[in-house]
Parts: C-alpha cells; sequence; structure tokens
C-alpha cells in the first residue's frame, strides 16, 4: 500500500476471510476509518482493519518473531 491511508488496490490475488469479531473491536475499526476518511476519499471498516493487520504483521516480523515467506 503506498499511502497507508488510501485504500488498497484490488488484486486477482485476494483472499477472502470471515470474522466474528467483538463489537468494541469493531466499534474502533469504525472510529478508525472515520479519522482516516478524506474529503473524496471514505475508508470503510474493513479497510481500517486491512491496515491495522498490515500493520500488526510488520511489527511482528520487525520483532524477529518469524520471516516473511
Amino acid at each position: 500500500m503506498a499511502d497507508s491511508t488510501m485504500p488498497r488496490p484490488k488484486s486477482g490475488n485476494d483472499g477472502v476471510v470471515n470474522l466474528k469479531l467483538p463489537a468494541d473491536w469493531l466499534d474502533e475499526a469504525q472510529a478508525l476509518a472515520d479519522e482516516m476518511s478524506k474529503p473524496g476519499v471514505s475508508l470503510t471498516r474493513a479497510d481500517a482493519l486491512r491496515l491495522v493487520i498490515r500493520r500488526g504483521l510488520d511489527a511482528y516480523h520487525a520483532e524477529g518473531k518469524r520471516g516473511r515467506k
């Protein structure tokens, strides 16, 4: 993602994951999406979740816990 505040481009390699998440996590994701949205570019809750997952994975790898595939 070139600009971490912009929605990610579509890819033919995308997969779908269904998760049941606590309501407070979804509320946080919505608040983050609202905070990061700019005029003309609305981020969704899913965009916000993708962003924090990517950042979390990057942080996990940076700690040396596991190498990237």
